[in-house]
Order: structure tokens, then C-alpha cells, then sequence
């Protein structure tokens, strides 16, 4: 059985079945493709969610280690690095008690930032 998990044709083959899958579901109303094609997305929703922190969590611990051991030339990027990731976090705490679109936290980044680089592309 390792054996055939070690061939990437076979992750290959299941993608392509998955997006061919999705972009029929896209152009045809069949009920059954749409709530399977509904079904890899919300997988997908929390594959990347569980990816996402553990990745955060994983350069929180390598960061915090760089700033405990005080690593010779490392340590301070690693405080701002951790910092840069921390303060959104923090910020986005009161939104998470009381969720809503029209916040400055969101509507700032996304006029001031978002929009003039997707007007640069």
C-alpha cells in the first residue's frame, strides 16, 4: 500500500477528477455534481484552514526559540516577524466577538491597499 501512495499519478489523476468535476458542475445543473462539487470545496475550506495555522504555528515556535536563545543577528527580525503577525491577530479580536464587513479594520485595508494594487495589475 506505501508503495502506491508514493506514485504522484495518482494524486494527479484525483485533482483532475476533482476540477473536471467542478468545472461541470459549474456549466451544468446537475444536483448531485453541485453537492458533491460543494462537498470538495468545504474539504478544501478546512484542508487549507488546518494548513494555514499549522504553519503559524510552526514559524511561531521557530520564532519565539530565535528570541528566547537570542540568536546572534537573527533574533530581532524574528521579534519583528512575530510582531507582523501577532498585531493583526490581536487586532481582528474585537471583529471576532462581533462579526461585521463594514469595520475599519476591513474597509481600510481593502480601499487603501487592496484596491489601488489591483488597479496597478
Amino acid at each position: 500500500m506505501a508503495a502506491v501512495l508514493k506514485r504522484p499519478e495518482i494524486f494527479t489523476f484525483i485533482a483532475g477528477v476533482v476540477m473536471g468535476l467542478t468545472l461541470f458542475g459549474y456549466f451544468f445543473n446537475v444536483p448531485q455534481v453541485i453537492d458533491l462539487v460543494t462537498w470538495f470545496q468545504t474539504f478544501a475550506t478546512h484542508v487549507s484552514f488546518f494548513a494555514v495555522w499549522l504553519g503559524f504555528l510552526t514559524a511561531a515556535r521557530i520564532h519565539i526559540h530565535n528570541i528566547q536563545r537570542r540568536t546572534p543577528g537573527i533574533w530581532y527580525f524574528s521579534i519583528v516577524m512575530f510582531l507582523s503577525c501577532l498585531i493583526p491577530f490581536l487586532a481582528a479580536l474585537p471583529e471576532i466577538a462581533k462579526p461585521s464587513i463594514e469595520t475599519p479594520i476591513y474597509t481600510w485595508p481593502f480601499n487603501w491597499v487592496y484596491t489601488p494594487l489591483g488597479a496597478a495589475l
